[in-house]
């Protein structure tokens, strides 16, 4: 199964069956691009170190770490706006677990 994250393109696909009735129908090819990065020395050979010992191809492993990156910056940007949302509700660190207890007794108490 393709990743979500991949950009997938129909293509009309037409056959024509045995007895020649003309079929057809749609299929997904995956597209991709090809990229270059520089890197230096040490840091290659690290990736390559670590593609090798989790058996994995170099691009499957740049493709991961890419993924990763992307998902701790989104993350980070959700964080961030809980911050800002807490803040100005004047809500600190030292407020988070009685509000945590607070939402569990009123879950188990089924509001």
């Amino acid at each position: 199964m393709l990743a979500a994250q991949e950009r997938l393109e129909p293509t009309r696909v037409g056959l024509e069956l045995a007895r020649g009735a003309p079929c057809s129908y749609d299929i997904y090819i995956s597209v991709s691009h090809l990229l270059s990065v520089s890197i230096p020395d040490d840091l290659m050979a690290q990736f390559e170190r670590q593609a090798r010992e989790r058996g994995l191809t170099k691009s499957e492993l740049a493709r991961e770490a890419l993924r990763r990156e992307i998902d701790r910056d989104r993350w980070a940007g959700v964080f961030r706006a809980g911050e800002q949302l807490a803040e100005r509700a004047g809500i600190g660190p030292e407020d988070v677990e009685a509000i945590v207890d607070q939402v569990r007794a009123e879950m188990a108490r089924g509001h």
